[in-house]
């Protein structure tokens, strides 16, 4: 007996047009009537993958960056690894030692994390990937 769906978003679940076929959504939902778990598997954001979750019903999961959060489809979580502010500075930190450019992304649960920034000029990553030092 099927107890599980995981489903990717891009190219499996979802249309050229990002909608879920009228047919898919329907047997989709007469899983979950059945009491099979409809998970959304996705390295996309929660926020990109929960509207999703949100047309299939209210009992779907959503799996998202790469695995690190897992919620219900209102967003409730059920499992979440998430890298202290400590960490993340300390990953920071060597990483500017590093000849290459190191680009920290902005992320919702943490605090004090800005837009996307470069610690080394682009023009020292081409460089760098050209041969040059």
């Amino acid at each position: 007996m099927i107890k599980l769906i995981a489903l990717d978003l891009d190219n499996t679940l979802l249309e050229k047009d990002l909608t879920i076929a009228e047919k898919t959504l329907s047997l989709l939902r007469e899983c979950a009537d059945r009491g099979i778990t409809i998970v959304i598997a996705t390295g996309r954001l929660y926020y990109s993958a929960a509207k999703y979750a949100k047309q299939i019903g209210p009992s779907t999961k959503v799996l998202c960056y790469n695995g690190c959060l897992v919620t219900e489809a209102d967003g409730t979580p059920i499992f979440k690894a998430e890298l202290t502010p400590d960490i993340m500075r300390r990953v920071a930190d060597f990483a500017k030692a590093l000849p290459w450019v190191f680009i920290q992304k902005a992320h919702a649960n943490v605090k004090g994390c800005a837009a996307p920034t470069l610690n080394r000029p682009i023009a020292d990553f081409i460089k760098f990937f050209k041969g040059g030092k």
